[in-house]
Parts: structure tokens; C-alpha cells; sequence
């Protein structure tokens, strides 16, 4: 069985494209069957981000943490939900 995962601009999806993937399937149409699934883009810092930046912002993090500094622990739901939503911009009671 044969499994392939695409990603492709939607702006580049077209009758061409789904004719060139049955040929690439060898006209094994009776038993293939295509799932298309439709996302938004990854946010920008992800698209750019180097693999080399990535895993240094990685180690830094597990570095950080090994050495108990901006590490967050709570108790309870309620104290993760409080901590939350001291984090975001605009609380969700307050555009009510």
C-alpha cells in the first residue's frame, strides 16, 4: 500500500495536479482512494525559523528547565485557568 502526503498552495491545486497524482498512482484507481485536507499556513515564525534556531531555542528551554528557572507548576485546573488568563491580552469576560 502505497502512502504519500502532499502540500500544495491552494492556488497551485487544479484538475492538472489531480491528473498528475492518478498517474503517479499507476492507474490504480480501483483500490486508492485521495483525502484532501485543507489548513491555514503555519505562523510565520515557524515557516522561518531555521532548524538550527529551532533545536538552540530548544535546549535553551530544556536548559532553563533542569535549572528550575521559568518553570510554571500549578495544583489545579483553576490555577492553570487563572495563570492563563493573566498570559493573554484581552480576557474572554471582558469582550462579553
Amino acid at each position: 500500500m502505497m502512502q504519500a502526503t502532499f502540500t500544495i498552495p491552494i492556488a497551485e491545486f487544479n484538475f492538472e495536479l489531480v491528473e498528475k497524482i492518478k498517474n503517479l498512482l499507476n492507474g490504480d484507481i480501483e483500490n486508492t482512494e485521495i483525502f484532501i485536507s485543507v489548513r491555514s499556513k503555519k505562523p510565520s515564525m515557524l515557516r522561518t525559523e531555521t532548524r538550527e534556531a529551532y533545536f538552540a531555542r530548544l535546549d535553551e528551554s530544556i536548559d532553563s528547565i533542569k535549572k528550575g528557572r521559568a518553570v510554571v507548576s500549578f495544583n489545579s485546573l483553576e490555577e492553570l485557568e487563572s495563570f492563563s488568563k493573566k498570559m493573554t491580552p484581552v480576557h474572554a469576560e471582558d469582550t462579553v
